[in-house]
């Protein structure tokens, strides 16, 4: 492409235009490495472009990369978090470069490395100069690939012989010191450019014999015998690997990190290309094995590594936000193990230094591999591959939910802003999380006062600013109607301001209302608290803040408002002030509906989320009793309760008078009692380990009436 540019051979400002619309903020990963080589081929090899004459002729793909640098801390969406982000500039950093340019100079990783090593055993080895007669090789006068390769070889077989014996495995630091005296005589560690030649080999070299194993033997051997042969040469590369990054530089930490970023960086490279020149062939089980087990050395306790266990993290986070499965599909099953993994899952959210910053990173994977599966989840069948990937995606979710549901119950907002609305099961196991130290009162509880309990006044713990994703001009419209209530075409342009889209077949921004919805109703609630009310029917009505969730429900198509009302019930979670103020307003806005659809759309919102597989949030279980059970808002008379036969069969009729004979007192009709037993023997076999709190007299749905069980989705 330079040539063609160099020759006049390209319309530029077409090309321009193009290039940077592919780039896309930053979004579009190959295009942005693409257009940083060719513009920076296009100033060394011309020298008739000056830079500045490069960004005068490309201006669109100069603005968008300046956009791409500044991704991890101003984009406002879901994959910038506070601390923890991964800024892409770094993400180019790795990938797009062979060297980590901040390895402090001048000595060499191999000189600090010897200089860490017992004096006894340094005082037999030699500096990093001519050892022995032979000249050292330099980053002016490489050898040539053929006689390095033999070298790495060379030293490779040697290191795997020697790193299994029984002396290594009592004093690896002396194994590495004899491994490191071989490598400074063959010269393949004297300059930082040496060092990363020398890694590069050895990964492809470990790859190439798995590649070998696996085709050569998988037919006349079982899968974990050529397995365990594969990971004989792949634990001994990462033995190495590690024993240098914990003894490099002694206490020099910098170092230490530097060595394992240029690690990470040449293994993500060489897995970058194996995965484009294979295609199909493409294993990804020697990758895997190798950052497992590299996670699991550098991560254990340790003394040597304990100073700088957030930036181990953090480096093996980056490494992993690049490999995600929208830039690498080949390795998605690979990933979600790896980012599934017990260790992983609990040294970042368990035991970390930094817990708000790991819970963060490890948020923002969980986000990555959601917005792989978006596109296919969005479609009723599934393919055998993705089938299979979800469910690993929601046993991974589910270890969550019961070990650290914190993360779920903080980064609800972003998690469901990526689920697609079809997911229901899913959405609804990210908002059953409640916090360890919780219980839930029993949601069937005849004397349950959901108003006098005092979780519900407190507010739940956030990571999220959401008046940061919502853009400015939108932002400075609705807080100028929320404190003055003056502004006459706000609610005329409110929709249109959300009509932005973000994701495909889909007119409105997702991200933006959800953004919207909490933050209007986290206002709501400060003003109620300010004016020492409690949260009641009452308090809500006629206010600002209602008044713009009034509007957009009429205003708003069918689509939009099946969206304004998902992101509602969103946030019906665990007993909190959130939970407590959303689950009135759905109810207002049953309630005071000038149409049935409106009526029908909110029933649907909560009915779908209750029928579909376990588990289920306790707020949509308290919301949806309220509708039914309180005669105010004459659920039973709408026809819509009525309109669909399957409903109608399974839920609402067929209830013979003798199955009613115990009918509760408490319910104004046969309809609500019936409906109220069926959710409560459904949250029986629901709720799972959560069931501590439901009413253990609840009839189970084997004793309801034929036919009468709800058709459960499986999605």
């Amino acid at each position: 492409m330079d040539l063609l540019a160099k020759h006049m051979l390209i319309q530029m400002n077409v090309y321009d235009q193009n290039l940077a619309m592919l780039i896309d903020s930053g979004s579009n990963f190959e295009a942005l490495i693409f257009a940083q080589r060719f513009l920076k081929l296009l100033t060394l090899n011309n020298p008739t472009h000056s830079r500045q004459a490069v960004s005068e002729s490309m201006p669109l793909t100069m603005e968008q990369l300046a956009k791409a640098q500044q991704f991890g801390q101003n984009r406002p969406t879901p994959e910038s978090f506070a601390t923890a982000a991964v800024p892409l500039s770094n993400e180019v950093a790795l990938i797009g470069s062979r060297s980590v340019t901040s390895l402090p100079p001048p000595s060499t990783i191999a000189d600090r490395v010897h200089n860490s090593l017992p004096a006894t055993l340094v005082a037999s080895m030699p500096l990093s100069g001519p050892v022995g007669g032979s000249t050292h090789l330099r980053g002016d006068n490489m050898e040539d690939g053929a006689e390095l390769q033999s070298k790495v070889e060379m030293i490779l077989r040697e290191w795997i012989q020697l790193c299994y014996t029984p002396q290594a495995q009592k004093e690896p630091q002396q194994a590495l010191a004899q491994i490191v005296h071989v490598m400074h005589e063959q010269g393949v560690i004297s300059t930082d450019e040496m060092i990363t030649r020398f890694f590069r080999l050895c990964t492809e070299m470990c790859v190439d014999v798995s590649y070998r194993l696996i085709k050569n033997d998988v037919s006349s051997h079982p899968t974990t015998v050529v397995r365990q042969r594969c990971y004989y040469t792949l634990d001994a590369f990462v033995k190495l690997t590690c024993l240098m990054i914990k003894h490099s530089d002694g206490s020099q930490y910098q170092t230490k990190i530097n060595l394992l970023k240029k690690v990470l960086n040449i293994i993500t490279n060489v897995l970058h290309l194996d995965h484009e020149v294979r295609g199909t062939d493409f294993h990804s089980m020697p990758y895997q094995r190798i950052l497992i087990i590299m996670f699991n050395e550098l991560t254990a306790p340790d003394p040597t590594l304990d100073v700088i266990s957030w930036h181990i993290l953090e480096a093996f986070g980056q490494a992993l936000f690049i490999l995600q499965p929208r830039r690498v599909p080949g390795f998605a099953y690979a990933w979600l193990d790896i980012i599934g993994h017990r260790n992983f899952i609990g040294r970042l959210l368990k035991e970390s230094a930094e817990p708000m910053k790991t819970a963060a990173m490890y948020t923002q994977l969980i986000i990555c591999h959601l917005k792989f599966l978006a596109p296919f989840l969005r479609n009723i069948q599934l393919p055998k591959s993705i089938a299979m990937m979800y469910k690993g995606t929601l046993r991974v979710l589910l270890v969550i939910l019961h070990d650290f549901p914190e993360l779920l119950c903080e980064y609800h907002i972003v998690i469901c802003d990526t689920i697609p609305p079809n997911c229901v099961q899913l959405r609804n196991l990210v908002l059953s999380a409640y916090p360890k130290n919780m219980r839930l009162p029993d949601p069937f509880g005849s004397n349950l006062k959901v108003d006098s309990l005092l979780e519900m006044t407190q507010e739940p713990k956030m990571n999220i600013n959401m008046a940061a994703i919502i853009p400015p001009d939108l932002r400075t419209q609705l807080d100028d109607y929320l404190n003055t209530r003056s502004s006459v075409d706000f609610h005329a342009n409110l929709p249109s301001l959300l009509q932005v889209s973000n994701i495909a077949g889909s007119k409105y921004n997702t991200t933006v209302m959800n953004a919207v919805v909490i933050y209007v109703g986290m206002r709501a609630i400060q003003a109620i608290h300010e004016k020492q009310q409690c949260i009641t029917m009452t308090t809500i009505a006629h206010t600002a803040y209602m008044d713009i969730f009034q509007n957009l429900a009429v205003s708003l198509c069918t689509e939009g408002r099946y969206l304004l009302f998902n992101a509602i019930a969103n946030q019906l979670r665990y007993p909190n002030s959130h939970t407590h103020y959303f689950s009135c307003t759905l109810l207002y806005l049953f309630l005071e509906a000038n149409t049935e659809v409106i009526q029908e759309q909110i029933t649907r919102i909560l009915f779908e989320r209750l029928v579909a597989l376990r588990p289920h949030p306790w707020g949509l279980l308290i919301t949806f009793i309220e509708l039914i059970k309180n005669p105010s808002y004459s659920f039973w008379k709408h026809e819509f309760v009525r309109c669909a036969p399957e409903i109608e069969r399974h839920c609402f009729i067929n209830i013979q008078d003798d199955e009613l004979a115990t009918t509760d007192d408490r319910f104004p009709n046969h309809e609500s009692d019936y409906y109220f037993r069926l959710f409560q023997s459904v949250a029986n076999s629901c709720m799972g380990s959560n069931a501590r709190h439901i009413n253990a007299n609840a009839p189970h749905a084997s004793q309801l009436p034929a036919g009468s069980s709800p058709q459960t989705i499986q999605q």
